[in-house]
């Protein structure tokens, strides 16, 4: 009887001692990178990796392409398209054809935000389906 309670103990403390391993492997959240961003925000370090890109709608285009393309809209005239708004430094720059002109070297970074969070911070007259921000190095 005492060797069976000794086998019974060891398995239990074996089995607890496994879960509790695997469990703060997996409580401990992996800390990502500093030069990594996120869908709505490209850093520096990511807009250099394309030296040979001729602007930052390439760059865009290659690194986060659902920042330039405009999401569908349900209900919309057909053939109509919303564009997305352009800030540069924090100043309206126009549509997404201003992106062409804006070479990826001068840009410190992009920033999305959707419509609904430009529209609390911008105001009614945003024509676009979201804003991007784009902060240009000084």
């Amino acid at each position: 009887m005492t060797r069976r309670i000794y086998v019974l103990a060891c398995a239990a403390l074996t089995a607890c001692s496994a879960a509790s391993a695997s469990l703060d492997s997996a409580a401990v959240p992996r800390a990502r990178p500093r030069s990594l961003g996120t869908s709505e925000f490209v850093p520096i370090d990511e807009l250099r990796r394309y030296p040979d890109a001729g602007s930052l709608l390439d760059v865009l285009q290659r690194v986060r392409p659902g920042m330039v393309r405009p999401r569908p809209v349900a209900g919309g005239l057909e053939g109509a398209r919303p564009d997305i708004d352009v800030f540069i430094n924090g100043q309206y720059a126009g549509s997404s054809d201003v992106l062409r002109m804006v070479q990826p070297q001068f840009v410190a970074s992009v920033r999305m935000q959707q419509r609904s969070e430009a529209f609390l911070t911008h105001g009614s007259w945003l024509r676009g389906d979201h804003a991007l921000f784009v902060t240009l190095l000084r």
